[in-house]
């Protein structure tokens, strides 16, 4: 009896091939962009949930205040504040503290070999017992145990000792002191926020720097993890930090500012931190939840699509109704019927689904920069999500299938024998709320689409108050001896590059636009006790004048030879400091790490990094090394030739150091990754959707057109003209549109709303940007549907009066 089902509803797909092809096609369109959306979230989804502690782990926020305004909202907090919790309250289990190393690249030697590396980490012991990173080699409890102790990365134990042992082997870091290797760990999977190729026993840092270990005010750039008993009332826990706030930091004793301190769970931090001083790129919440939805209602438009064509076509299935309940056939058989025709259809339309999605996914996985994704055995991807997708494709078809069997078999026999069935106006009501439904997604994707496109041209074209246009960056000589030439070596290179006919302008400076700053806590006036905590940074002479910062009040670093007597500071840290003018600050001497400096200049503000952060008080020290970059203002012309005359000059003024380089605004336009992947596959997607929508407008059109074809011929006949009759039958679905178009709206700027505000500086959404996005959704529409309506109108009215 099933394999009869299957026959007939085949025999019904082959003899009805136009609306066959629109319900297959529709609905594998939206499968296959629901199985490309679904892959990228399972992926987004599964960050860090792969470690065994991961409900009880949380990381400590800090957030500063200045007079109720926000100065910093920060993940990096202060060496011994995790000790502290730890001690004063017994919901704490134990802490780890990781922190990175202070430059943004070190170099590793191992015999006449040296990596310039920049996945180094400092951890405490417990690292590997709290977080699920498995261990190959060595003791996970004891491998950072011990000063100058260091685990490698499987592929980086690779890359560096080949096919040798690596375990007992001594590597030289940094500064030509030697690390033992004491463990070998499995490569970091792409969804932990913790990326990391190395890392050094936490005890080396405090060996180093004592601050490290016990400090209340050092630099603030510890990450700070909590493992929190079982059943700890998280709630409870962090209203306390309130009080831990006041007891150890008030306010101008210690960075002039109310710190407060917060708890965020560690799987929240991939998708739900967008903070100052994060260990990654993260993600985006909004955006992968968004895509959820989209790859949703992509679904529910295909599957709107199948109800609508099946119901319209009620007429035409009328009479084979009428036959299979006079030859007996029960209401349970004619549903059954009418759902094995549903789920026939969509399974045909899952397996073409499988297909396309193989054909785009490593187009889609490219686009996204996930190319591990695609690898068959991928975890976030794999045999049961497949499964649960199938069942939730099946799922679909039985309820989208469920309207119209319901709806043809109840009929009543005596109307459909008469030929006066009617249209049932529920029918009719129902396709008409699926069209608009359809349309008011379509018109909310199309505006959020735009409103991304220009947020993101917003960050990237906004002022940052700095020029990073045509700035070659060069990293500086690392791993050189440092020696009493090796200034003046620097200073050279720089007076030979400026020679250069294509360089305009070149500077040294500890950081570059882009990078975090580090931190100089316990600033404080001379004179005075407040005590406040700037970021901070050291930059050459010129400086200022390469990258168009203004000098709004005194001068910037003019002298050749670093002055570690002087700094300067931007108009944040002089309104942090009390200064009602910039004026004010000129002269004034700071007190900071043991030493006094004078403030000789003001500098604009500018933004360090993306505009999702903040921008902050920084003070700028007068300064040259080998741990920074040389940047360099380059011609746009010749820029190839160029690269090769300073790698020809920095080839013989630093013997055996590594030339690397790289362009700014490629550099600092990584930090709007998130957004860039976004925008391509928003517009994609909501082509799908567009698409989509237009093909079951599309069928409705075909079935409405063709059960008015005698109308249609007796108007022409009568004499109405060509236009008449195209505005007749297109004016009811275009006023459907219309309908979707005031629905869509103030849903739409409500979701473009919330997106916005995990930015620190936004756009403000226009009304326009809505009706633009409505106009063109009545536009396809009016194509899609003017173009059927042509062709009916323009059609021989003899022809359609014969068929009756």
């Amino acid at each position: 009896m099933l394999l009869n089902y299957f026959k007939i509803a085949f025999r019904n797909l082959l003899r009805h091939k136009a609306f066959s092809f629109i319900n297959i096609f529709g609905l594998a369109l939206g499968m296959s962009a629901c199985l490309l959306i679904l892959q990228y979230v399972s992926f987004e989804l599964s960050y860090d949930q792969f470690h065994q502690n991961k409900s009880h782990i949380y990381r400590v926020r800090n957030d500063k205040y200045k007079n109720g305004e926000a100065i910093q909202r920060g993940v990096v907090s202060y060496p011994v504040v995790s000790v502290a919790m730890k001690k004063d309250y017994p919901e704490i289990l134990d802490y780890v503290r990781i922190a990175p190393w202070i430059a943004d690249h070190t170099i590793l030697k191992y015999g006449d070999k040296a990596y310039r590396e920049k996945g180094l980490l400092f951890a405490e012991p417990a690292f590997f017992r709290w977080f699920s990173f498995p261990m190959l080699r060595g003791n996970a409890a004891t491998a950072l145990a011990s000063p100058q102790s260091i685990v490698l990365s499987e592929s980086k134990a690779r890359e560096i000792f080949g096919e040798e042992d690596p375990m007992g082997k001594i590597i030289t870091f940094e500064v030509n002191k030697p690390f033992t290797v004491t463990g070998i760990f499995k490569d970091v999977p792409p969804n932990s926020h913790i990326q990391f190729t190395m890392l050094v026993s936490y005890s080396t840092l405090v060996n180093w720097m004592e601050g490290y270990g016990n400090s209340w005010t050092f630099d603030e750039e510890v990450y700070a993890y909590l493992l929190l008993a079982p059943g700890t009332d998280v709630a409870k826990l962090h209203a306390k930090l309130a009080d831990f706030s006041k007891r150890y930091y008030q306010g101008s004793k210690v960075s002039g500012t109310d710190e407060v301190f917060i708890l965020q769970p560690l799987t929240d931090i991939h998708l739900h931190s967008h903070l100052q001083y994060e260990l990654g790129q993260n993600g985006n919440a909004s955006a992968t939840w968004g895509l959820l939805a989209v790859a949703m209602l992509i679904m529910v438009i295909a599957w709107a699509n199948y109800i609508n064509l099946s119901t319209a076509r009620y007429t035409e299935r009328a009479k084979e109704i009428g036959v299979r309940k006079i030859v007996g056939a029960t209401r349970n058989q004619l549903l059954t019927q009418f759902m094995v025709e549903s789920l026939l259809v969509s399974l045909v339309s899952f397996f073409i689904a499988i297909v396309l999605f193989q054909w785009l996914n490593p187009f889609f996985l490219r686009q996204l920069n996930l190319p591990h994704l695609a690898l068959p055995s991928s975890r976030f991807f794999g045999l049961a999500s497949w499964v649960s997708v199938l069942a939730l494709f099946i799922a679909g078809a039985i309820v989208s299938g469920i309207y119209p069997a319901l709806i043809l078999p109840s009929f009543k026999l005596v109307s459909i024998l008469k030929g006066k069935l009617s249209t049932p106006f529920l029918a009719v009501s129902f396709r008409k709320i699926l069209v608009v439904y359809q349309f008011v997604i379509t018109i909310i994707l199309l505006a959020f689409t735009w409103v991304v496109y220009q947020q993101v041209n917003f960050m990237t074209k906004q002022d940052l108050g700095v020029n990073i246009d045509g700035t070659l960056v060069v990293w500086g000589p690392m791993g050189l001896e440092y020696n009493d030439t090796f200034e003046q070596r620097m200073l050279s290179f720089e007076e030979e590059v400026r020679k250069l006919p294509q360089v305009k302008e070149i500077s040294n400076s500890r950081n570059v636009p882009g990078d975090q700053l580090g931190k100089t806590p316990s600033v404080k006036l001379k004179g005075s006790q407040d005590n406040y905590t700037l970021a901070s940074t050291w930059v050459g002479r010129g400086f200022f004048d390469l990258y168009g910062m203004r000098v709004l009040a005194g001068r910037g670093f003019s002298v050749k030879r670093p002055n570690l007597k002087i700094v300067i500071l931007n108009q944040s840290a002089v309104k942090l400091l009390g200064f009602q003018q910039v004026e004010e600050a000129i002269g004034k001497k700071l007190q900071f790490d043991g030493q006094e400096a004078e403030i000789v200049g003001v500098v604009s503000d500018h933004h360090q990094q993306s505009l999702h952060t903040l921008v902050e008080p920084i003070m700028y020290r007068n300064g040259t090394g080998q741990d920074g970059y040389f940047s360099i203002k380059v011609s746009d012309e010749n820029r190839q030739e160029a690269i090769a005359q300073v790698n020809s000059l920095y080839k013989d003024f630093f013997k055996g150091a590594s030339f690397q380089y790289f362009f700014l605004e490629e550099y600092f336009d990584q930090q709007y990754r998130t957004e860039h992947l976004l925008v391509p596959v928003i517009w994609a997607f909501s082509f799908f959707a567009i698409f989509i929508s237009c093909l079951g407008l599309w069928g409705l059109v075909l079935h409405a057109f063709a059960i008015r074809t005698k109308e249609i011929g007796i108007r022409k006949i009568l004499g109405a003209s060509s236009n008449q009759l195209v505005a007749l039958l297109s004016k009811d679905f275009l006023q459907l549109v219309l309908i979707a178009f005031v629905i869509a709206t103030p849903i739409g700027w409500y979701i473009t709303h919330r997106w916005l505000q995990d930015f620190a500086y936004r756009i403000e959404t226009g009304w326009w940007v809505f009706v633009l996005a409505g106009a063109t959704a009545l536009l396809i529409a009016l194509l899609t549907v003017s173009l059927q309506a042509v062709k009916a109108a323009l059609a021989n009215p003899v022809e359609s009066l014969r068929t009756e």
